[in-house]
């Protein structure tokens, strides 16, 4: 048998160095601080254990050996991946290296947030019941923009960059608290948007953000769930509210903990859309766009300030055309239904009301671009209390501030995420 990994690149043949160890020794040697080579980087002291690896190995052509044609050779690290390798500073694509394994490790302490990793990557297989939920809806985010040469900034400045990537980290979460805030009032699964993250997150200091003190990882990248959100709380349906007054068309949550006298948030990963597990007739379908007309009479459908990164992409088919009149309006009708302008945003049970009438069941995909334009609160003060504090509960911590930097901080190492919006706050 033989192992080879010779396609690889900066493969490290332990039989070649091992002959060109050997050589030096014919001519001569060299002393113990010298090394040889530089195309096989042996250092000298690691001669005898080179030759001890070799002999276990069986080598061919050396006496004791028991097996014929066995090579080892070291493979690059980045070819055998973990998550945060994988997912946050790509470093196999950064290599140009052939990625072998990932270890799903260093993506968040929880099995949940280690499978939304492996989801993340469409590498998970989940029940076919998962990939065919009955309506979802989409969302967009507006991002900050990152200060000039933040991603050479050194780790000197590792304090100036969290300060700057926790609030901008924490503005995307106070979108996503109108967005769930819809879905769960309108009985529908959301699928997240790829939320930016700008800083690592870890269970000890960073270096300018990132761990370990490499360089290669470039910010923003595309945040694990665990970053942003408590995984186990969030996909065990822990974000939920009581509603002691059911809509009758609301029917049972599509989370496992729900029911008729709850609302529950059931949420799929960002690539859920694209994920070839997912049911055609939701990868497929055509999205109907809930928007609020603004002052001048147009969708309230474009963001002011920075750019914009939608869950789902493609909206050349939609029909603009508006109703300009001076209440709701829907432009098409039935299944030819392309979207729905609304004059106002509106309360939870106003929208439940126009959006849970039977003739919107047939709507799989309901694309919101500005969720907060939408809905204006909850109109019982009790559920938006509750929602308020279990949205605060299922929320990320995000960590660590070095042991100087938490000083400047409170004392602590750790900061809590804020989702809630300012009015709320």
């Amino acid at each position: 048998m033989e192992l080879r990994a010779a396609s690889l690149p900066a493969v490290y043949d332990l039989r070649a160095a091992l002959a060109a160890h050997e050589q030096q020794q014919v001519d001569g040697g060299i002393r113990r601080t010298r090394h040889a080579p530089k195309r096989l980087g042996v250092p000298w002291p690691l001669g005898g254990t080179l030759r001890h690896m070799y002999l276990a190995a069986g080598a061919p052509g050396v006496a004791g050996a028991e097996a014929d044609g066995v090579v080892i050779s070291c493979l690059p690290v980045s070819s055998f991946s973990h998550t945060y390798a994988f997912a946050t500073s790509r470093l196999h694509e950064l290599r140009q290296h052939p990625l072998y394994e990932v270890h799903w490790v260093w993506g968040g302490k929880s099995l949940e947030s280690k499978r939304q990793c492996m989801r993340d990557a469409m590498v998970f297989t989940d029940p076919p019941e998962y990939y065919n939920p009955h309506r979802v809806m989409t969302f967009d985010l507006e991002h900050q923009e990152m200060p000039p040469g933040y991603n050479t900034w050194p780790s000197s400045r590792t304090s100036e960059m969290v300060d700057f990537s926790l609030p901008a980290l924490s503005a995307q979460l106070q979108q996503a608290y109108w967005a769930l805030a819809l879905a769960m009032a309108i009985n529908r699964t959301l699928v997240l948007p790829k939320f930016r993250c700008y800083c690592a997150k870890n269970w000890f200091a960073t270096s300018a953000c990132r761990i370990n003190s490499e360089r290669d990882t470039v910010f923003p990248f595309p945040c694990p769930l665990s970053h942003v959100f408590r995984a186990k709380l969030l996909l065990s349906g822990e974000l939920k509210v009581a509603d002691p007054r059911p809509h009758p068309h609301l029917g049972s949550s599509p989370s496992i903990q729900g029911g008729p006298t709850w609302r529950v948030a059931d949420v799929r990963e960002p690539s859920f859309l694209s994920n070839p597990r997912t049911d055609e007739s939701l990868r497929f379908a055509t999205p109907s766009l809930l928007r609020v007309r603004n002052n001048l009479g147009d969708a309230d459908d474009v963001m002011s300030g920075g750019s914009t990164s939608s869950s789902r992409t493609g909206w050349s088919s939609i029909d603009n055309s508006l109703s300009h009149s001076g209440s709701d309006g829907v432009s098409g009708s039935g299944d030819d239904v392309r979207e729905i302008v609304l004059d106002r945003p509106r309360t939870d049970r106003e929208l439940q009301e126009l959006l849970l009438a039977p003739e919107y069941d047939t709507v799989r995909v309901l694309h919101v671009p500005r969720p907060a334009a939408v809905i204006s609160g909850f109109a019982d003060a009790l559920m938006w209390q509750q929602y308020d504090t279990a949205v605060q509960r299922v929320t990320a911590t995000w960590c660590c501030h070095s042991t100087r930097e938490a000083s400047l901080h409170g004392g602590s190492r750790r900061e809590r995420l804020q989702p809630l919006p300012p009015s709320r706050q």
